[in-house]
């Protein structure tokens, strides 16, 4: 049985009320726009409507009213389709003011197994990959989804998003709501992502950094200035290796979206490597993505 479910009372050219069965809040409250909906989820999620004037909620019932520029008659059945499937989805109606909004919405990729799930908070300082569950133990969320979700392979986190690779047997379609859901829910309820150990100390068994030439801090410099912000906004990442100074090849890692991307390689050389190579003079020739 549906947790919630939406029922229309009645409905006139500018106004339409509609019940939320199962749903008390025991108190009346206006909206006139996104700016008066702090801790109201549902409201802010109506607001998206361009449509929609004000929002009434009362104890148990919406009342919503449209600019005279359209009727109610014209749009109702859709929203109320669209409501019902933001309850189905598990979300909020009201949060408790000592609670927090949480905002996730899922965004594609070029890599077809890849989905971008971007949240309205900081969440890493820099980027981190998470290729299976036994890479977890400082990382419960990670933990979490790779035990809940069967079919999430890996993991990246950067910043403010997750990008998450899926087995090829599955369909975006069907499952990125459950994750966007579990997620948005796991950091509401102010569970950690990460520990406090894992964020802010390095392990003494960690792989010791290595000793890098001016040029190939010069690569690096390069790669996060011309090349990391563009592979970040479609969910992946791009890592430095090393240089073959006899070669002019330049060893890289692919993470998130762009490890296995069908696309990464005609990136990798049409687009990475042409920019590399202008901007060295011709001292790099290669770029070589040794994972993918």
């Amino acid at each position: 049985m549906k947790k919630y479910k939406i029922q229309k009372i009645n409905s006139n050219p500018q106004f339409l009320e509609l019940n939320i069965i199962n749903f008390k809040y025991n108190k009346t409250k206006l909206f006139h726009s996104i700016n008066d909906a702090k801790n109201y989820p549902l409201v802010l999620f109506l607001f998206q409507f361009p449509f929609i004037k004000t929002i009434k909620l009362n104890n148990n019932c919406l009342e919503l009213e449209c600019f005279n520029t359209i009727t109610w008659s014209d749009i109702e059945d859709e929203l109320i389709v669209q409501i019902q499937d933001y309850l189905d989805n598990e979300n909020d109606i009201v949060i408790e003011n000592n609670s927090k909004i949480v905002d996730v919405y899922a965004e594609i990729t070029p890599n077809p197994n890849v989905m971008k799930f971007v949240l309205n908070s900081s969440i890493i300082s820099q980027p981190l990959e998470i290729k299976n569950s036994s890479d977890t133990n400082d990382a419960p969320l990670a933990k979490e989804l790779f035990s809940k979700f069967s079919y999430i392979k890996e993991l990246f986190f950067d910043k403010n998003y997750i990008s998450i690779t899926k087995n090829e047997t599955e369909n975006w379609d069907e499952i990125f709501q459950d994750i966007r859901s579990f997620i948005k829910k796991y950091i509401e309820n102010d569970f950690p992502i990460f520990t406090k150990e894992f964020k802010n100390e390095k392990k003494s068994d960690e792989v010791k950094e290595k000793q890098t030439t001016d040029f190939e801090k010069k690569i690096i410099s390069l790669l996060d200035t011309h090349i990391t912000p563009a592979v970040s906004a479609d969910g992946g990442n791009i890592v430095f290796d090393s240089f073959e100074k006899e070669t002019k090849t330049v060893n890289v890692l692919l993470q998130g979206a762009c490890s296995g991307c069908p696309s990464s390689v005609i990136t990798l050389k049409n687009g990475i490597e042409t920019l590399l190579r202008d901007l060295t003079n011709g001292e790099i020739r290669t770029v070589n993505a040794i994972n993918n």
